[in-house]
């Protein structure tokens, strides 16, 4: 299963996502599960900020590698499942790759939750440490969720 976790720049909501999911598989021994990420607005000169790679380096991450990817249709048609962080990526998911729809969800939406995962960009590290947390229990829910599915 080809998993594909989408926001706005791609460097801290589907970036940490993509990360965190990738750790949690290589420590579970899970295989077939492939983790990516991109933005639907995003550039790849965009970095991860400073607070973020801190925050992920606790994790035992290190995402000073990680460089923004432009979602694109080879890219979504890859996918064989597209988590997204708020309903204007679905929107523009919808909008631009409609064939995507049926495997397009809003993330905490999918794990039968309600809402968005708030962007932290521009405000203070709480937020940043909130959504990193948001994301941690997403993606143990995910997992979790895949293995019940018998899908991992």
């Amino acid at each position: 299963m080809d998993i594909l976790f989408v926001c706005t720049g791609n460097t801290c909501r589907s970036a940490m996502a993509e990360w965190l999911t990738k750790k949690a598989v290589y420590e579970k021994k899970l295989e077939g599960i492939k983790v990516y990420s991109c933005g639907i607005n995003t550039l790849p000169s965009f970095r991860v900020p400073p607070i973020v790679v801190s925050l992920m380096a606790k994790e035992g991450v290190d995402m000073h590698a990680h460089r923004a990817t432009q979602i694109t249709r080879q890219i979504v048609a890859a996918s064989d499942l597209i988590l997204v962080m708020a309903g204007e990526h679905k929107d523009f998911i919808n909008s631009y790759f409609p064939e995507a729809s049926g495997k397009t969800h809003l993330f905490k939406v999918y794990l039968g939750g309600i809402g968005e995962i708030e962007d932290p960009i521009g405000h203070k590290d709480e937020v940043y440490i909130k959504t990193e947390q948001e994301l941690k229990d997403c993606v143990t829910k995910l997992l979790d969720k895949l293995k019940k599915e018998n899908i991992v």
